[in-house]
């Protein structure tokens, strides 16, 4: 995994939270979403989406917070944003070899 850069996403009313949570990190890492590790390895995504999922008019929900670690990054959803900041010392494609 090539670790690069935070990255924060808005969510598309249409869009799942989960779905966004992927391709943030996917971006933030440089990781292909199809090579990332599974998120139910970190959370649940169909509670993830079901926390987030807006009333009737399809607006995210506002004033919810959730933050967890997936994929060497820490992952933090709140008022319609998501934000993926890679952790410092995650292992890179650039660390040297075993000697």
């Amino acid at each position: 995994m090539s670790v690069t850069e935070s990255q924060t996403q808005s969510l598309a009313q249409t869009e799942d939270v989960s779905t966004a949570v992927i391709m943030a990190i996917s971006e933030a890492t440089g990781t292909p979403a199809t090579e990332l590790p599974p998120m139910y390895d970190a959370i649940d995504p169909d509670a993830l989406d079901a926390i987030f999922q807006g009333p009737v008019d399809a607006r995210p929900r506002t004033g919810i917070a959730v933050t967890f670690t997936m994929a060497g990054c820490t992952v933090d959803i709140c008022d319609g944003a998501v934000t993926v900041i890679p952790d410092v010392g995650a292992e890179t494609d650039e660390s040297p070899a075993p000697a």
